[in-house]
């Protein structure tokens, strides 16, 4: 049985600009005749009114929640069904902000995934504490990385180290991008996704997604 990500629920676009409130429901990924048939109950022209998020990563996608294009919507849920690493790829759509559309999120879930796979990204997610405090990001931070950071190791190993200011050091951190904080913990940036975008053809290719009738023919 496949496993639901989430559900959308489709409105004639034409009917909701006019403030209707009937819709449809999809679970996603779905096939491509599945959401053909269902953006055909909604008249044809269809927009998500809304999303039941299980895995909470949609409300950092721009308009993932309301009138998103169902297609794109149903390549990201292929894009993450497809994912290896799936649940480093939702910790990370979790916790970054900023994605310009749901196909930009799904684009950066397929590369991220395969930069996983190659082992060019540094990936860590520490949950024994809770990192929305500066100097716990600091510290955390140093604990597993100190080695690689000689002067504050210096430092903080002399007769001054007392004096380190570990809220200071956090907050330089999330400001440099060096990590990333989240609810559990933190993660590091990833610098080695590919800048280049996929076309949309592209990604529907690397999601298996077979699209019929998008916006984007």
């Amino acid at each position: 049985m496949r496993t639901v990500l989430f559900s959308a629920y489709l409105e004639n676009a034409d009917a909701y600009e006019k403030g209707s409130v009937e819709s449809v429901r999809v679970d996603m990924p779905c096939d491509a005749t599945v959401l053909a048939a269902a953006i055909a109950q909604c008249g044809g022209r269809a927009v998500v009114v809304d999303t039941d998020d299980t895995l909470d990563y949609l409300s950092n996608v721009y308009h993932a929640g309301r009138c998103a294009d169902p297609q794109e919507l149903n390549v990201l849920a292929h894009a993450l069904e497809n994912c290896e690493n799936s649940d480093v790829v939702n910790e990370y759509l979790q916790h970054v902000t900023g994605f310009e559309s749901v196909l930009a999120a799904a684009n950066i879930a397929v590369q991220m995934d395969g930069a996983i796979e190659d082992g060019d990204v540094s990936y860590n997610v520490y949950t024994s504490h809770n990192v929305d405090d500066d100097a716990r990001v600091g510290e955390s931070f140093y604990e597993d990385y100190g080695d690689c950071l000689p002067e504050i190791s210096e430092f903080v190993d002399s007769r001054f180290g007392c004096c380190f200011d570990w809220a200071q050091f956090g907050r330089e951190l999330r400001l440099e991008g060096s990590v990333t904080p989240g609810s559990d913990g933190y993660f590091l940036d990833t610098p080695y996704i590919r800048d280049d975008k996929y076309t949309f053809a592209e990604l529907c290719e690397l999601t298996d997604y077979k699209p019929v009738g998008t916006l984007q023919d």
